[in-house]
């Protein structure tokens, strides 16, 4: 195994992970008792169907090849590599109701014209796609996502949205556009 390693400049490193402090503090069992509480307020004021989660997560493209070479008459196996350029990438937002209804997904493609879309063959069913100059979540797109997806979904009836923090949720124009 060694030999492997020296030959293929791997290295055996003994697995580190940081030690987190206890979470016991006063102020995280306060914010987990207001976390907890907010969300039991949220479940006995809605419905089900009206109770929604989004998150997006970086979609990564890897060209899978149109061959394989395997094991041909005890010649040995052949290698195959699939290349992909990790950072070419689109974003998908999916979208889940407590009632467990999957809302359609919706992909941002990095561009600056609909003309990138093309690609994406998306029939406007499961899927809907919109672009951003860097290709992830960004408040054009999230104003595209509360109009296209939710709104229709919900019939612009009171609900709730769970996102993270990140700053194309937080933005003032989405903001108003979500109370």
């Amino acid at each position: 195994m060694r030999s492997f390693g020296k030959r293929h400049r791997f290295s055996s490193q003994k697995c580190r992970t940081p030690k987190r402090p206890p979470s016991q503090s006063y102020v995280s069992q306060k914010y987990e008792y207001d976390f907890l509480n907010n969300i039991n307020n949220i479940v006995s004021d809605y419905e089900p169907r009206l109770i929604l989660n989004g998150d997006e997560t970086q979609l990564k493209s890897v060209n899978i090849p149109r061959c394989v070479w395997g094991n041909v008459s005890g010649q040995g196996w052949r290698k195959v590599i699939a290349k992909g350029d990790p950072k070419k990438g689109i974003t998908g937002l999916v979208t889940i109701a407590a009632s467990g209804n999957i809302l359609p997904t919706l992909y941002i493609k990095k561009g600056k014209t609909t003309r990138c879309l093309e690609s994406l063959s998306c029939d406007g069913v499961d899927e809907i796609g919109t672009f951003s100059n860097r290709g992830w979540s960004c408040k054009e797109a999230m104003l595209f996502y509360l109009h296209s997806i939710i709104a229709p979904y919900t019939n612009n009836e009171a609900s709730v949205l769970i996102w993270d923090v990140h700053a194309s949720h937080q933005c003032e124009r989405v903001q108003s556009h979500t109370q």
